[in-house]
């Protein structure tokens, strides 16, 4: 299994991966130009999972990651953020901290992309739901078809 941490940004993306089977770790920042980001994602040893800060700039990035076959989860940057025991932020930081979350099972995600091609296990009938806003996405959980999570305080609708 691969785990990705990835800090995405307009331009480029630094990224930290970890191969699980040799416990190596790859730390590389990708320009958003040409081929260099689809190239990378698809050399990677399957199965591979991505996991990203919420952002309004990745729905090109989660198509891609579901043509490729990953899983891409999408997590809470604010709850990321507050786990972090540094207080100097840097992208290469970010990306390594997102992978340490990742690999202890720890990542606040709100959603979960899987692609329709990567097998029949648990993954979603239906092309995922895009990213919510931040300020709005705390009503989401992470699910195979990406249902909207009861709020405290509020009734589900039958």
């Amino acid at each position: 299994m691969t785990f990705v941490g990835c800090d995405l940004h307009t331009r480029q993306q630094q990224v930290a991966v970890l191969d699980t089977t040799t416990g190596e770790i790859h730390e590389e920042q990708l320009p958003h130009t040409g081929t260099a980001v689809e190239d990378f994602y698809a050399a990677l040893p399957r199965p591979v999972t991505v996991g990203i800060e919420s952002t309004g700039y990745a729905v090109w990035f989660h198509t891609l990651l579901q043509r490729l076959g990953h899983t891409v989860l999408v997590g809470d940057a604010a709850k990321m953020r507050a786990m972090v025991v540094r207080k100097t932020k840097t992208d290469r930081r970010d990306a390594l901290h997102i992978l340490d979350l990742l690999r202890h099972d720890r990542f606040p995600n709100y959603l979960v992309a899987r692609s329709r091609h990567a097998g029949a296990a648990g993954l979603a009938d239906a092309p995922p739901a895009p990213c919510p806003h931040p300020d709005q996405a705390q009503g989401w959980r992470a699910g195979p078809r990406l249902e909207p999570r009861a709020r405290p305080g509020l009734q589900a609708s039958p």
